[in-house]
């Protein structure tokens, strides 16, 4: 059994979300993981990039493989609508299993940490597979 736990705010990060907002969030997730994915979402999904405000900050990317069993991939960018979709697409494009995610955005910056496995479940440990990684993620955050 997957729980996932969402905490949505308003635009500055504090106030609640508005009735309406939390009725399309709701609609989108629906969406989303229906079967087959119904169009808003795809679209609001593939538009999102376009959506983004800019930011200076450069992205940051680190990998530790001191856990036993995965490799952690750290991710430190501005936030912005569909980040998450991005980082994620960018490890699943690499052919990546997800065994957890840590989300973290205070300030509009986010702070995650992914861990991974290779196809047959093993850490990361061939250089070739985290630059190929390193790359995805460098494109799906700062290509806009």
């Amino acid at each position: 059994m997957v729980l996932n736990t969402f905490t949505i705010t308003g635009a500055d990060g504090h106030s609640p979300a508005s009735a309406s907002q939390m009725e399309q969030m709701g609609f989108l997730l629906e969406g989303a993981l229906s079967e087959p994915p119904r169009f808003a979402s795809v679209w609001a999904c593939s538009r999102h990039k376009y959506l983004a405000p800019s930011s200076h900050v450069v992205p940051k990317i680190s990998f530790n493989n001191d856990s036993p069993d995965s490799t952690l991939v750290h991710v430190e960018t501005p936030d912005r609508l569909g980040l998450l979709y991005d980082i994620l697409q960018a490890v699943s494009d690499c052919g990546l299993n997800i065994k957890q995610a840590l989300i973290n955005t205070e300030k509009n910056l986010a702070r995650d940490v992914i861990h991974v496995t290779n196809e047959s479940g093993q850490k990361l440990l061939e250089k070739g597979q985290l630059d190929s990684l390193r790359a995805k993620l460098e494109s799906a955050l700062t290509e806009v």
